[in-house]
């Protein structure tokens, strides 16, 4: 009896482990996929909406990863992030610099943390911010030797991660 009841329980209990146990393969990559912005030579902005509940908080800690990078001739580049209430990525004057960051080498996915209680405390106290709008996380991408031509380079950014302490 036992015998015959070791494969069905064992078939039951793999069963009930496959389903409760989340799906996080290829299903929410490609969500997470979809919700990346992708700078280059030829449009070197993007920007993400920052939840109204992130403004409130004002998180002193932003993440933010390089997960591809295509730079074949190592172009030399920078990356500045900025708080934003602008409609447009331009700079505008309503925008706060958070800070910058460089990738070496210049071909290679990275990540940075950057501090964010300056630029939230500015731009609580710019004139920009009487106006209701949806604050964004603007990336520009900038050649370090702004004399040289661009050459194709393309990074992916996914969404930036907002975090209350350093890790």
């Amino acid at each position: 009896m036992i015998t015959r009841a070791c494969p069905l329980l064992f078939c039951a209990l793999l069963l009930w482990t496959s389903a409760s146990v989340p799906q996080n393969s290829a299903g929410s990559s490609t969500e997470r996929a979809s919700h990346s912005v992708i700078l280059t030579s030829q449009h070197p902005s993007a920007s993400f909406a920052v939840a109204p509940e992130v403004v409130a908080s004002k998180p002193p800690v932003l993440f933010v990863s390089i997960s591809k990078v295509i730079n074949p001739e190592q172009t030399s580049l920078e990356i500045l992030v900025y708080l934003s209430r602008s409609e447009n990525e331009g700079a505008d004057g309503s925008r706060v610099l958070i800070g910058n960051f460089s990738l070496y080498p210049p071909d290679r996915p990275a990540g940075f943390q950057l501090s964010t209680s300056d630029a939230f405390r500015k731009l609580a106290a710019s004139k920009s911010s009487q106006k209701e709008r949806q604050v964004r996380v603007v990336f520009e991408m900038r050649r370090l030797h702004e004399g040289k031509p661009w050459s194709a380079v393309e990074l992916t950014l996914p969404p930036p991660e907002w975090r209350s302490t350093r890790k």
